[in-house]
Parts: C-alpha cells; structure tokens; sequence
C-alpha cells in the first residue's frame, strides 16, 4: 500500500514540476521581452488613392523568441475620426507563429471616400487650413490577440495611433477679377487657381456658379478642366448679362463663388467668396 502511495506522490510532483516548468518557459519570455509585437507608428503608414479609395499600409512585426508557438493569431482593426465617427473596422486571421520565428505582415485598409461622401462626410476631402471644414485626422486602433502554450495562455495587446489627415483638395481661390467688353458681349475673367495632394492624379471637372449679393438666380456659370495631384492655374470667363455688367461696373460687392470639383465616381462642392472692386472703367477688346 505504501508503494502505491510512494508512486502517487511521485506522479503529483512530477506534474507539479510540469505545471511549474510550463508556467515558466510561458512568463520568461513576457518577462524577457523574447515576445515582442511591434506595431507601426504613423510615420511608418504608406498612403496611395485609386478609384475612389484611399488605401494605407503599415508593417506589424511579432517576433516569437518564446519555446512555444503563437496560435490563433487574430488582428481586429478600427479606423474613426476626431468625432468617433467610425470609418473602418476589420478583422484579418494570421494563423500560427512557429516558435523562435519572426512574423512580418502588412495591414492593408482601405478606406472607400465615395461612401463617406454619400454619409456627410466632406471633411475627408478638403484641408481644413484653407476650407470651413474640421481639422482631422485618422485614429487607429489595433488589437492584437492570440493564444501560447498549447493554446492555454490567451494574450490581448492593444495600440493606438493617430495618423494626421490634410485632405486631397489643398486650397482653391481667385486672383482679382477683371470686367471685360468684347464687342457688346460682358464677362468677368478671373484667374484661379487648385491645389491637390499629390495622391490623385489625372484630370478633374471644375465648375464654378456665381452669385451676387443681390439675385438668388447666379448670373453666370463656367467650366473647365484641371490637373490634379499638384498646384494648377488657369482662366475662367463667364459671360453676365448687361445688367449685371452695369452693376459690376459701379457697384463695390461680394460675389459667391460654388464650386463643384468631380474626379472619378464622385462631385464634391465648396464655397468661396471674391471682394468685387467696381472698376468704373471696362477693359474692352
């Protein structure tokens, strides 16, 4: 009876050392840091625009210096503005990091501008330093969970980062205008100018609606094309009936400028007003 008893303690402290010898080899590398997750910092976020959506491509690194492999390994990110507006929220399943290996990934997100258009949100396309939208920009928030040590240990690492947002239409404006005669027919010529972020690329469509301080009907529209993904400058004519000719002639005022800009899928519109100097005099050609 003794031998049964002698060979049970045994056994207890047989799995008593197993437990304990698990137990360690799993703390030691927490509390070596031989398990390490390193998350990207906004600097480290790729940007790139296609077709309507904004994509961003960080590096995740998880270096496994432990004895057991990670299992279950799954990423959860959220994308939200300065208002807690949700913009994106993804999960991505990385299976198994072997032990004493180094897993390297890219989160890719993408981020669809056309449908936060359509739900109100303007503020993405357009810089807030020259526009009356809100100063912006992206909080991200990766949770990272997993499981180690035959899957008994469960581990949550949580980051958050802020990357800043500019928008993609830098700044729009008007240089002074200037009322022209040109055999009988009146319009006002203004240079004006578009600056983009170098993100998108191509040709856009620019239309601009003016209105004085007096009529609720515009008195003239003009349309044009510009070059986006850089600082672009061109003329604009709108040709005014004479009556508001005669009053752009001896009349100081402000004139509103809407200005619809459409590239790819999507048109979006902004607001500018232009001091008008009544010149008293007409350039005639």
């Amino acid at each position: 009876m003794r031998g049964v008893y002698r060979t049970v303690q045994i056994i207890i402290i047989i799995v008593n050392i197993v437990v304990a010898a698990i137990a360690l080899t799993s703390i030691w590398p927490f509390a070596m840091g031989q398990f390490q997750a390193h998350l990207p910092e906004s600097e480290d976020v790729d940007w790139h625009y296609s077709e309507g959506i904004v994509s961003l491509s960080a590096p995740v690194v998880i270096d496994n210096g432990g004895f057991y492999a990670i299992d279950d390994v799954v990423i959860q990110i959220s994308v939200s503005n300065s208002s807690n507006y949700a913009i994106l929220n993804s999960t991505e399943e990385w299976g198994r990091i072997p032990a004493g290996s180094e897993f390297v990934e890219t989160l890719d997100l993408q981020i669809d501008l056309l449908e936060l258009i359509e739900n109100g949100a303007d503020w993405i396309i357009f810089d807030p330093e020259h526009f009356e939208v809100q100063d912006d920009y992206f909080d991200v928030e990766i949770i990272l969970h997993c499981k180690y040590t035959f899957r008994l240990i469960k581990f949550t690492a949580s980051y958050q980062f802020v990357v800043p947002w500019a928008g993609l239409i830098k700044d729009v404006g008007f240089e002074p205008p200037q009322l022209v005669n040109a055999s009988g027919i009146y319009s006002v010529r203004v240079r004006y100018y578009v600056s983009t972020d170098d993100l998108i690329a191509g040709q856009a469509g620019f239309s601009v609606i003016i209105y004085n301080d007096t009529d609720p009907n515009p008195i003239s529209t003009s349309t044009d094309q510009i070059t986006l993904g850089r600082n672009y400058s061109d003329l604009l004519s709108f040709e005014v009936e004479e009556e508001a000719a005669m009053d752009l002639l001896v009349r100081n005022q402000t004139l509103t400028a809407v200005i619809q800009i459409s590239f790819q899928d999507f048109t979006v519109e902004t607001m500018k007003t232009i001091d008008w100097v009544a010149p008293g005099t007409m350039v005639s050609e």
